[in-house]
């Protein structure tokens, strides 16, 4: 979702700071990405589904369809909320998941994952 709503702000945002951020997303995400992709094939784990679920989907199909100010302000606040989710999610596991490489992945997603919440946080 990250990527896929960044690259709309790429193309719909008229404010330079949210493109910059929007740029960097798909940069940093598309980087997890092929990093996330490489552990589960060292562990030999079942990939998740790459679609998105219900409301991921249901979200960015909203945000698309948004223009302007109204587009800007929904693309910050769901980087926000999902960066507030996603860093939850990877501390938790951090600490108490069962897979030592998935732990690993992780560990080394936070540093950056909260720098994204902390810039996202600044743009609200």
């Amino acid at each position: 979702m990250r990527i896929e709503s960044s690259k709309a702000a790429v193309a719909k945002t008229k404010n330079d700071k949210i493109r910059a951020f929007a740029n960097l997303m798909v940069t940093d995400h598309t980087g997890a990405g092929t990093k996330f992709k490489q552990a589960v094939t060292d562990d030999k784990l079942t990939p998740p589904a790459e679609k998105f679920d219900a409301k991921h989907q249901a979200l960015l199909d909203d945000l698309k369809k948004k223009d302007g100010a109204a587009f800007d302000t929904a693309y910050v606040k769901a980087q926000h909320d999902g960066h507030v989710e996603t860093v939850a999610m990877f501390e938790a596991y951090a600490k108490g998941g069962d897979n030592a490489r998935m732990k690993q992945f992780a560990n080394e997603m936070l540093p950056t994952l909260k720098a994204h919440l902390d810039q996202v946080s600044k743009l609200k």
